[in-house]
């Protein structure tokens, strides 16, 4: 199929694509209208009950208040029906809560007030109840401040009737003193202020009454009902709010108008770019396409683009074919110089087995003269020999076991640089480890002449996962060479261990006041046969591969040795070994830390 073929092809499934996508947004859209009118429905209504409830508040108030009093109670007990009271103490009361009348009534439930106004005049309500119902009276604490219906002679009223109580009694659960009651008329100035606080229409039906519903497809106002019940649970009014929406419609049916004008847009916008890409687009790639198929990307010529973009994209395609043959050349002599070091690395592994071949052919054919030397020179040692004669006998015999230590060494150095020796780790006590290289240490010390001390960290554990004869042999020589470079002054040897996360690390020190090293040499001394210049190391014997066996055998351990030193100062090493939490057995009487 050409590509005018799947553009058309393309357009075609977007344009159907797109009716069906437009169909489903217009199903939602009609929804989420209905849903965001129900919505407005109920936030109108919860809008309403607020102001009710604000509104009510005052009553509750002012029935609270002032039911909660031991000197009503005295007056009740005492001087009813004597008003004069009432009038000294409840003048101001009615217009401060915004209460139109209240009442006082007995314990036994007669009233002993008249219905008192908010001028504190007499107001002719016959409707009022002058005797209390047992009902009322007999009512559980929890029902007493709520609000109830009765409808007068002439009107509808809201009223709370609280029972009187002295301020001792917190909780308002003892003995009735009387009962107050806060009294609000529903007539015809009152539902108007509640209609300017709502911003809707009201209509005050008796309990009998039930709101014809809207006309269908009515749109133009909401409608949703009230009704409030007296204290035996009767309904007994019935309010009708309508709400207008003429602006939610207006402001729904314009976002209607606004989705389809945006989708007749996205509509356009898709047919003038596969439009585009059809006359524009196609045809150029279509050249690149089959210059890159057949190979002749080399040969693209970029003014026969008109696009600046397709003139430049052609002359990327002809540089990335000149890369390209630059890469095959490149890759190739790589391949050359892969085959040359892969010859090089074997003639290096060829010569590695030779050296090790020859140093193992060596240690034993020079073993052997070296045992019947050293054999020759302790049978001398058993003859009649002068002093001279003695002392060289000593030393054929020294030198033949120096020579022996040194081809061991270079055996060991060889196997630890090929990774042929592996440590054997299990749990050593270290406390007891420590006391065998102290009393080696004080022999040493002692055969010199030089003072030694150690100083052994409080927190260390009590055993850890090692290698005992390793990590002894690394530790003895260093203690060994710190003797040995030391003329005079001291050598320590000190302990120290620190927790961390997950982990724990033990560190080793060996500090002498020998001869020191100097700056430059001091990453030099662990180097295979290296020896100082200086003359005072000079006159020490030695091969110069000790420290690099210690070193090579501390990264077997997992650890890392390094060193301190100032010229004619002495010298610190330091031996850092690192163990997990499962390596190490903690004292039970130090803590960690």
């Amino acid at each position: 199929m050409k590509v005018y073929a799947k553009l058309l092809l393309l357009l075609t499934g977007l344009v159907v694509l797109f009716c069906i996508l437009a169909l489903f947004i217009n199903f939602r859209a009609e929804r989420e209208v209905l849903e965001v009118k129900a919505g407005y429905v109920e936030h109108e209504g919860e809008v309403f009950d607020r102001i009710l409830e604000l509104e009510r508040a005052n009553l509750a108030t002012f029935a609270y208040d002032y039911s909660w009093w031991q000197d009503l109670i005295d007056w009740i007990e005492h001087d009813a029906p004597d008003l004069s009271f009432i009038h000294d103490q409840f003048e101001a009361a009615p217009a401060t809560y915004g209460v139109e009348a209240f009442a006082i009534y007995g314990p036994d439930g007669k009233r002993l007030t008249p219905v008192l106004g908010s001028d504190m005049d007499v107001l002719d309500e016959p409707g009022i109840p002058e005797q209390l119902s047992d009902e009322i009276l007999r009512r559980p604490s929890a029902q007493w401040f709520t609000a109830s219906f009765e409808k007068c002679e002439r009107s509808w009223f809201e009223y709370f009737i609280v029972p009187i109580q002295p301020q001792e009694d917190a909780d308002r659960t003892g003995k009735h003193y009387g009962y107050l009651a806060a009294i609000r008329h529903w007539d015809d100035a009152y539902l108007r202020k509640l209609e300017a606080l709502s911003g809707s229409t009201i209509e005050l039906y008796e309990s009998s009454y039930v709101p014809e519903a809207p006309p269908a497809g009515w749109t133009g106002e909401v409608h949703f009902s009230r009704s409030f019940k007296d204290y035996s649970g009767t309904v007994q009014v019935v309010l009708d709010i309508a709400k207008e929406l003429t602006v939610a419609d207006r402001v729904i049916t314009k976002l209607v108008e606004a989705f389809w004008i945006v989708l007749l847009a996205t509509a356009c916008a898709i047919a003038v770019v596969v439009a585009f890409v059809l006359f524009v687009v196609s045809k150029p790639l279509k050249v690149l396409s089959d210059a890159m198929a057949q190979g002749k990307a080399s040969t693209l010529d970029r003014n026969q683009f008109k696009q600046q973009e397709f003139a430049r994209l052609a002359k990327l395609i002809t540089e990335r074919e000149a890369q390209q043959d630059a890469l095959k050349e490149e890759i190739a002599l790589r391949k050359e110089t892969e085959s040359a070091l892969k010859r090089s690395r074997d003639l290096a592994e060829s010569a590695d087995r030779t050296k090790s071949r020859f140093l193992t052919n060596m240690s034993h054919e020079t073993r052997t003269p070296l045992h019947s030397i050293s054999g020759y020179a302790s049978l001398l040692e058993d003859t009649d020999l002068d002093e001279v004669q003695r002392e060289s006998v000593e030393e054929i015999r020294q030198s033949s076991d120096r020579l022996e230590q040194l081809l061991s060494d270079i055996i060991e150095l060889s196997s630890l640089e090929k990774h042929e020796l592996y440590a054997t780790k299990a749990q050593i006590d270290l406390h007891a480890f420590e006391d065998e290289l102290i009393a080696a240490a004080e022999s040493l010390c002692a055969d010199k002449q030089i003072d030694f001390s150690a100083q052994l960290c409080e927190n260390c554990p009590k055993s850890v996962f090692t290698d005992y004869a390793y990590l002894r042999r690394v530790l003895l020589h260093l203690i060994e060479n710190a003797v040995k470079f030391t003329r005079e002054g001291s050598v320590v040897f000190r302990t120290q261990f620190y927790p961390q996360e997950s982990a724990y690390r033990l560190i080793f020190e060996i500090e002498d006041t020998g001869i020191g090293i100097h700056s430059d040499e001091l990453e030099r001394v662990f180097d295979p046969f290296y020896q100082s210049d200086d003359s005072d190391s000079r006159s020490h014997e030695g091969g110069g591969l000790g420290l690099a066996i210690a070193r090579s055998v501390a990264e077997m351990l997992g650890g890392e040795l390094t060193v301190e030193s100032e010229p004619h100062q002495g010298s610190l090493f330091r031996l850092s070994l690192m163990f997990s939490q499962q390596q190490v057995v903690l004292d039970a009487v130090t803590p960690v830390g």
